[in-house]
């Protein structure tokens, strides 16, 4: 008949590895670079949401000026309908004049509507990264001051020499690569002594309760105490440490290429973007050159128009002048600002850091 007792049972045991052919410590070593390189990734992120932030920013204003400049040459287009419709009526325009008219009205219609929903995403987008609720097109201005790039190319050129003229031209991007080359120093390694025996030193305790006959009255307790060093030898693994030596090998030349194309690439990029800030600077003064003509020449035109000397339809010509004036300055700008905050990038220069807490190390 079957039957059942209690008894009581433990096994405890303690390994504590001895040799390992050191990696254990590279281990360690591998989990604290991959945090310091987390650490230098937090850093990207930042620049790269602070470009992100300023760059759709300027673009909102530079559609703000966009929609309003849209929106006026629709109001011209419009007039130039109702005025063409009535020489119709009146058998003064063709069919062909009005079609014109009608066409051009609806195609400005078309692409105000397409101005505006652009504007809406880069407010959308705006919100999204600053965490915000989206607001209304009139909380933004309709434009923006031209960079002071007199007082700028100085600097961003003294940024761009004590950059290129260290022995050792780095940013948080080459280091990553550079630490995690570490790393894969460290698999390659472990991978080459996978085979290899180890040795642990181990000690445990244990106890059981049996008995030896079919009535269970001769039953006992036995528990025993063991210490020792236990060798660890793997003789043979279908060639799996084999083909992760082979896997690991190649993700460090690859991450070797790449660090040495990373180093040759940012020095050229430097002076790249710092030429084109300077390309970019001259193209803002001729900009200047024409938003300060077009506003003399609305200015004239409002005197002529108070004098009785032209139409207002010049006056609204003369501001979709200035307007298309303003937008070609704030376009150039946006691109100076842009190719500004990469050389900054690729530098790490930009003031945002001084809020990161995250160094190159």
């Amino acid at each position: 008949k079957p039957r059942t007792t209690d008894k009581l049972y433990y096994d405890l045991s303690l390994n504590q590895a001895l040799y390992r052919w050191g990696t254990i410590t590279r281990g360690i070593e591998s989990a604290k670079i991959r945090q310091s390189i987390e650490e230098g990734n937090l850093r990207l992120g930042y620049l790269a949401l602070a470009a992100e932030v300023r760059t759709t920013y300027l673009r909102i204003i530079q559609k703000n000026r966009s929609v309003k400049k849209a929106r006026l040459y629709l109001s011209i287009l419009q007039e130039t309908l109702d005025a063409t419709e009535q020489k119709r009526a009146d058998n003064l325009a063709s069919e062909a004049e009005l079609f014109t008219a009608q066409l051009d009205r609806d195609k400005a219609e078309v692409d105000l509507l397409i101005i505006e929903e652009s504007l809406l995403g880069d407010i959308e987008i705006y919100a999204r990264l600053l965490g915000a609720e989206n607001r209304d097109a009139s909380a933004f201005p309709l434009d923006y001051d031209a960079p002071n790039y007199e007082s700028d190319l100085p600097i961003l050129e003294s940024i761009a020499h004590r950059f290129l003229s260290s022995d050792d031209p780095r940013n948080t991007a080459i280091v990553n690569i550079e630490k995690q080359i570490k790393v894969n120093e460290n698999n390659v390694h472990a991978h080459r002594v996978a085979l290899r025996p180890t040795v642990s030193l181990i000690a445990g305790t244990t106890q059981d309760e049996r008995d030896d006959t079919l009535t269970a009255i001769t039953r006992y307790q036995y528990s025993w105490t063991y210490a020792g060093v236990s060798v660890y030898w793997p003789i043979f693994d279908g060639f799996g440490a084999k083909s992760r030596l082979k896997a690991g090998l190649a993700r460090l030349r690859a991450d070797e290429l790449n660090l040495q194309m990373q180093k040759d690439a940012l020095s050229g990029n430097v002076q790249a973007t710092l030429r084109s800030v300077k390309r970019l600077a001259l193209s803002i003064k001729v900009e200047k050159m024409k938003l300060s003509s077009a506003e003399s020449h609305l200015s004239l035109t409002k005197e002529q128009l108070a004098q009785g000397d032209t139409s207002e339809s010049a006056v609204q010509v003369a501001e979709l002048s200035l307007d298309n004036a303003a937008i070609s300055l704030m376009s150039t700008s946006y691109y100076y600002w842009a190719e500004m905050m990469k050389l900054l990038e690729l530098t790490e220069t930009d003031p945002i850091l001084n809020d990161v807490p995250t160094p190159i190390k």
